[in-house]
């Protein structure tokens, strides 16, 4: 599980340090953002997103978060795509889907399972370079320890900030 922690940490960081040095480049609109909530770290959940201008209208992503807790945590790394309809991807109100791989320890037993889901949610670029997101969705979750069944979840994306370039 600590390797996992490590691995979970290590890419988020990667990101941040490759990505962010391209922001000392003047540009009239992002192309793609970096972002976390420090509001869910107050609590332990860690998350962290990229997402990346597809077309003027669209864009891709991907997503991790891990909340642990000793003998009980949870992970998650998924994909998403965004549609803007004002035509400013990255700014303003989107729409989107998700695909996700979830996983989650509990004492002795454990058990990955798939979801996929859609979400609405606004995005605001304040200043030149920091972005702040808001969302909401539902997830439906799929396979493994499910055995056939589903179990349909909400998902909150709870203020992330972050920087845009």
């Amino acid at each position: 599980m600590k390797t996992i922690d490590r691995i979970v940490a290590a890419t988020a960081l990667s990101a941040v340090l490759i990505l962010v040095p391209a922001t000392a480049r003047a540009q009239d609109e992002p192309k793609q953002q970096v972002s976390a909530s420090p509001f869910l770290m107050m609590y332990q959940y860690f998350n962290v997103e990229f997402e990346h201008r597809a077309t003027d209208a669209t864009t891709w992503g991907v997503s991790t978060s891990f909340y642990p807790r000793g003998s009980a945590d949870y992970r998650n790394v998924g994909a998403f795509w965004h549609f803007y309809p004002a035509g400013h991807a990255l700014r303003g109100f989107y729409i989107g889907g998700r695909v996700q791989v979830h996983h989650g320890v509990a004492a002795t037993e454990s058990a990955t399972v798939g979801g996929v889901g859609f979400e609405l949610g606004k995005n605001w670029i304040l200043g030149r370079r920091t972005l702040v997101g808001l969302g909401v969705g539902v997830t439906r979750l799929f396979g493994g320890a499910l055995a056939g069944d589903s179990l349909t979840l909400p998902t909150f994306r709870i203020a992330n900030v972050g920087v845009a370039f």
